[in-house]
């Protein structure tokens, strides 16, 4: 027999999807709650749109051709559209837009996980806004998904794009240069990290600073400080200044407790101008969620806009989360008859229904499990039972329905 699996993607079952229906309510709940209104993008979109400033890496897109020789891609990224949309529909520059989506992702990555070329991602857009107060906001709204999902040990990593690339303006190196530093520095491969310095031959106080910025990681009050110190222009204090007003409205919040900083990370979306987070739970080695500030990006499409989002993933965030409880009671009775009693059950099966009870029916020929369900009924020629593992009990339909109705009111 022929296996049609694909590797990378995940087929998902009934008890699964349960958890991912709880884990969108919750994150749809958040989104609402601080003002941002859903939408949804095609999952089609012009290739040619994700070559935006090498926005994303075009080996990772899943591409195909329409009838009109057009490429396209399935969408890669949620960013990228949702900006389009908003400078299509959204002239206005000062005018404030919040969007959330809750959307499916393709794109091949290097997760560990069943969800290496599609997965559920939901987030937020602030666009307008180019003050730290956004910032603050979209790293309150992540936090508090987590929070309210039970996640209690949780963290975010705190970075800014412009504090490595205004220590850059000073240096005469090309792009291939600053990637492979950069990527070092992510890596925290200081070994590597030092032989390329001298290869580039930087002058002592460079060389000197670089080393240390992959080390610059940990609580905000022990790597502030460190950073300030390192600054040699004034880009690089502004970005800092923005990383201490960010965290003093965290501090508002009262979520400053869950923020470290790491100047050493990037994000592989290159679209990102400003300040980069991250988001981490315990016992699971990969972010969840990743965001930032993403200021030029709405410029590519005629509008200019400040912007900062994040995405979540959901598809990860389900096997944090225990989902084996959702299964139970699912359905309010699984009603099983057999040739005799077919026509009384399903007819009563149409009654419970139009008192908004989930009813399935199935006949006792076949085998079905019963884990889903709260309640067993039995129509037998003999009469009608209510059915547990323990004892069969017989039962009028009044009593049936005065039961379950009982059920509703608690």
């Amino acid at each position: 027999m022929i296996n049609y699996y694909i590797d990378g993607v995940n087929d998902i079952q009934f008890q699964e999807l349960l958890g991912y229906e709880r884990i969108n309510e919750e994150i749809e709940n958040v989104m609402r709650n601080f003002g941002y209104k859903q939408i949804l993008t095609p999952n089609f979109e012009y290739y040619d749109m994700y070559g935006v400033d090498g926005a994303l890496s075009r080996d990772k897109m899943f591409k195909l051709i329409d009838k009109n020789g057009k490429v396209l891609v399935l969408r890669p990224d949620a960013t990228i559209p949702i900006c389009r949309m908003s400078a299509n529909n959204f002239k206005n520059p000062k005018e404030i837009l919040k969007f959330s989506y809750i959307t499916t992702i393709f794109r091949e990555n290097n997760s560990k996980t069943n969800y290496r070329k599609d997965f559920i991602q939901g987030g937020i857009e602030y666009f307008g806004n180019s003050g730290p107060d956004c910032d603050a906001e979209i790293i309150a709204v992540a936090v508090t998904m987590l929070e309210n999902l039970g996640l209690d040990k949780i963290h975010i990593d705190i970075g800014q794009v412009t504090f490595l690339e205004s220590l850059f303006d000073g240096l005469d190196l090309d792009e291939k240069e600053k990637g492979k530093i950069t990527g070092f520095i992510e890596n925290k491969n200081m070994g590597d990290l030092k032989l390329y310095l001298k290869k580039l031959k930087l002058s002592d106080e460079f060389y000197e600073i670089i080393l240390k910025i992959p080390m610059l990681f940990g609580s905000y009050e022990s790597v502030i400080n460190d950073a300030k110190n390192l600054c040699i222009n004034q880009a690089m204090k502004d970005s800092l200044a923005n990383v201490e007003a960010v965290y003093e409205i965290l501090s508002g919040y009262g979520l400053s407790q869950y923020v470290n900083l790491d100047f050493g990370f990037t994000n592989q979306l290159n679209y990102y101008s400003g300040f980069i987070f991250k988001g981490y739970a315990e016992g699971f080695g990969e972010a969840i969620l990743s965001g930032g500030r993403y200021d030029k990006l709405s410029s590519t499409f005629g509008v200019e806009r400040p912007a900062s989002g994040f995405g979540i993933n959901i598809s990860l965030l389900t096997e944090l989360i225990n989902s084996e409880d959702n299964i139970q009671d699912y359905f309010d009775l699984l009603l099983i008859y057999d040739d005799e009693t077919i026509t009384d059950a399903v007819k009563f099966a149409m009654e419970l229904r139009k008192e908004d009870f989930s009813v399935d029916c199935v006949s006792s020929k076949y085998q079905i499990d019963a884990d889903s369900y709260k309640y067993i009924l039995s129509f037998e020629s003999e009469g009608i039972f209510l059915v547990n593992k323990e004892f069969k009990s017989p039962a009028t339909k009044l009593e049936v329905i005065s039961l379950m109705k009982g059920d509703k009111k608690s």
